[in-house]
């Protein structure tokens, strides 16, 4: 098999896998509130963000500081987001995918 058939079936394969976790991502997405999809937005599409960074708060419509760091705890603490460091990021890289490909987004 050619090098380039290889790796669009793994780029195919990766894009069906984020979709096929449907129906557990979408009940994660309803079970949270309009602020933590905000913020799982943000995240999906930017994951070097300071979420609690005034440009990320007015970018993303966020909030207030005390209320993004809320947002992340509970997100943490679903187990949906993880601390990478100073940074957040998703425990699970297909939930980020499905974020970002789903219509979750629009």
């Amino acid at each position: 098999m050619p090098q380039w058939h290889f790796v669009t079936g793994c780029r195919v394969a990766r894009k069906r896998s984020a979709l096929d976790g449907g129906s557990v991502y979408f009940r994660l997405w309803e079970g949270g509130t309009d602020r933590e999809r905000r913020l799982l937005r943000a995240l999906a599409g930017d994951p070097d963000i300071e979420p609690t960074s005034t440009a990320a708060r007015e970018r993303y419509g966020l909030g207030a500081p005390s209320t993004v760091a809320k947002a992340l705890s509970v997100l943490v603490a679903r187990e949906v987001l993880a601390r990478g460091g100073p940074r957040y990021v998703f425990d699970d890289p297909f939930f980020r995918r499905w974020v970002q490909l789903s219509d979750a987004t629009a």
